[in-house]
């Protein structure tokens, strides 16, 4: 986004907001940021979320069925709400009733919204990384994803 540093200015105020003036518990916003990466094969989103999101209170074992695609554990109701909106939308670009109506009833129409922003917000950031094939740190903590 250097490239076009008007834009970028303008999509930092949304960043600001969700990931710093949101209602959202950083718990929550790390698990839709890994959400996206994932179901979009975005490494460094990855690279950079995984470690804070274990920080925040998600489970080792549910981060690494999430990289590896392999089941998931049992899943607390506000997780699952996440992750199901998530990767429907990913995977069909919708989000069927049902999925819809449980995160409704399990986060709130002011959570389902700023996820859903979270979540298309990181989704332009991982276009624009895995477009221009950004690099990782050489100091990364977290394992590949498997593509």
């Amino acid at each position: 986004m250097i490239n076009s540093p008007e834009a970028s200015r303008r999509a930092s105020h949304l960043s600001e907001y969700l990931r710093r003036e949101s209602t959202l518990p950083a718990k929550v916003q790390e698990l839709a940021m890994l959400v996206t990466a994932r179901e979009l094969d975005c490494q460094y989103i990855w690279n950079a979320h995984a470690a804070s999101g274990k920080r925040a209170g998600l489970s080792p074992d549910l981060v690494g069925a999430l990289r590896d695609k392999k089941p998931l554990p049992a899943l607390k109701p506000d997780e699952e709400a996440v992750i199901r909106v998530g990767q429907e939308f990913f995977r069909t670009h919708r989000v069927s009733r049902g999925a819809f109506q449980m995160a409704l009833e399990q986060l709130g129409t002011q959570w389902l919204t700023e996820i859903t922003m979270l979540m298309g917000y990181y989704g332009m950031l991982a276009f624009c990384i895995n477009t221009f094939d950004g690099d990782l740190p050489a100091d990364r903590s977290e394992e590949l994803l498997p593509v």
